[in-house]
């Protein structure tokens, strides 16, 4: 019985205690959010204050846009010309003479055998051997020999000249006048009549053909002249043609 008082009383004891110590807790908590709060401060009322009056507004007076002064064309000024870069002169250098070569020692060339001398481009060479006067006819004459002196037949003359005069005559083989008198001066195995009847002047061209109507000459071309004075001058010609 008296253990249970004891109990009672030792548990009343620390309810008591315990409220104690929470009151002053709780106190304190109190205290500190009191001090914590602002005190609340008197606000002001603004007072009302009159707008000022607007005043006019002044009339907008158009203003004289300025006139467009020119402005002055820029000039072109042409780039200055880049002058060329001189080159540079290569500087001389000096060349090395040159050692004289030793002179070859002459050797005997041995001279080459003498060949056969080339025959000429032409079959026959044309030579004018005479010319006599003669009042009754213009004519050339004369002789197709070959290289042994014999007599060629068969050969034609060609002859040409002023007013498209021309002709051709074959050689024969044989003489056709002065047989009987040999190379004395008016013999021939071919004749070229020009004029039969009269003297007649102008300047004529002989050469060897190789057939009738050919102009193409196989010898030298031979000019000769003839006039009409056939007391002093040329109306036949003598000609000889010899085989190359």
């Amino acid at each position: 019985m008296a253990r249970n008082r004891f109990i009672i009383v030792a548990a009343v004891i620390a309810v008591a205690f315990g409220l104690a110590i929470w009151g002053g807790i709780g106190a304190t908590l109190l205290a500190l959010r009191w001090m914590a709060t602002p005190t609340p401060t008197n606000t002001a009322i603004p007072t009302w204050t009159a707008s000022p009056t607007p005043s006019p507004t002044a009339t907008q007076t158009n203003t004289p846009t300025p006139s467009l002064t020119p402005t002055a064309t820029p000039t072109f000024t042409p780039a200055p010309t880049e002058s060329p870069t001189p080159t540079e002169t290569p500087t001389a250098t000096s060349t090395p003479t040159a050692k004289p070569k030793p002179r070859p020692t002459a050797t005997d060339t041995p001279i080459p055998a003498p060949s056969n001398t080339p025959k000429p481009a032409l079959a026959w060479t044309g030579t004018i051997l005479d010319g006599f006067e003669n009042c009754a006819q213009t004519r050339l004459f004369g002789f197709t020999r070959g290289q042994d002196d014999k007599l060629i037949g068969g050969v034609w003359i060609h002859y040409w000249g002023e007013g498209g005069v021309s002709g051709w005559f074959m050689s024969a083989y044989s003489l056709i006048f002065g047989s009987d008198t040999k190379w004395v001066g008016d013999e021939g195995n071919w004749e070229a009549i020009i004029d039969k009847k009269t003297p007649r002047a102008g300047t004529w061209h002989v050469c060897i053909v190789p057939a009738e109507n050919s102009s193409t000459c196989m010898s030298n071309t031979l000019d000769v002249t003839t006039d009409t004075n056939c007391r002093k001058g040329t109306q036949v010609l003598w000609i000889d043609f010899r085989q190359n």
